[in-house]
């Protein structure tokens, strides 16, 4: 695709990812990355595109280990009507600690 999941973890605002419907209801993405600890969860929704400013609300963010969910840390409420604001188009979503949990995370936006 033209907006690979790589960009998801790049730390560039600049780059984005795009979720395509998979034909079995909302799109997704699953995300696997190697911290055995997971505190919070910061996603900044695309700049610059005022019709993309809805395109998270809804969204629930959930930590798995392997097939086994082990947290729902909770939902994006857009509020945020600036598409041109990084401040205002960044969501922060506590995940608390999960110390107890080692090897590989993956996270999943639904």
């Amino acid at each position: 695709p033209d907006f690979p999941v790589e960009n998801i973890l790049d730390e560039d605002v600049s780059s984005i990812y795009h979720s395509y419907e998979t034909g079995s209801g909302a799109p997704w993405v699953k995300v696997h990355f190697a911290e055995s600890e997971v505190s919070r969860i910061e996603i900044v929704n695309r700049l610059g595109c005022d019709s993309c400013l809805e395109r998270l609300a809804g969204t629930t963010i959930e930590l798995f280990l392997g097939a086994v969910k082990i947290k729902s840390c909770g939902t994006i409420d857009v509020i945020n009507t600036n598409a041109n604001s990084e401040e205002d188009q960044t969501y922060t979503i506590p995940c608390g600690r999960h110390s107890c949990c080692s090897g590989r995370k993956q996270i999943a936006f639904c």
